[in-house]
């Protein structure tokens, strides 16, 4: 009786914790591609993650909520601009309802070279995880 008990107990655990493991994995899945993806200036390693509104806060003024292709092409015209030169998450809190990360994004405009504070901030959305905002400032 005890043994069924604590096979009982093994096969409830891991149902649970199944889901949140792979929620987590997934969240640090999407992270490391918008790692990648601003770390090169390359929005389409990311830009599929992007809502229907997401709010971006760039160092160039811009400022606003944005559809999925506003928003890629708002970054794509920031990153022409400011060239990056490396960018690395060195914070981030995936628990939660609301994932986010931050870094700081190097880069270089009109050969001036400078960095920015980046945060980026998730929402799942039915079953699927979405940006919901990027701040480069």
């Amino acid at each position: 009786m005890q043994k069924l008990l604590i096979l009982i107990l093994i096969v409830v655990f891991q149902s649970v914790a199944l889901p949140q493991d792979r929620k987590i994995n997934e969240v640090q899945k999407i992270f490391i591609k918008i790692e990648d993806g601003l770390n090169n200036g390359n929005t389409d390693k990311f830009s599929n993650y992007f809502g229907d509104k997401t709010y971006l806060s760039l160092s160039n003024s811009v400022t606003g909520y944005y559809s999925q292709n506003q928003a890629f092409y708002i970054l794509k015209d920031f990153f022409s601009v400011n060239k990056p030169i490396g960018f690395r998450i060195n914070n981030q809190v995936i628990e939660g309802n609301s994932p986010f990360a931050s870094g700081t994004l190097k880069y270089v405009t009109k050969g001036n070279r400078t960095s920015s504070s980046v945060f980026i901030s998730l929402k799942q959305i039915n079953s699927d995880w979405v940006i919901t905002q990027i701040t480069i400032n």
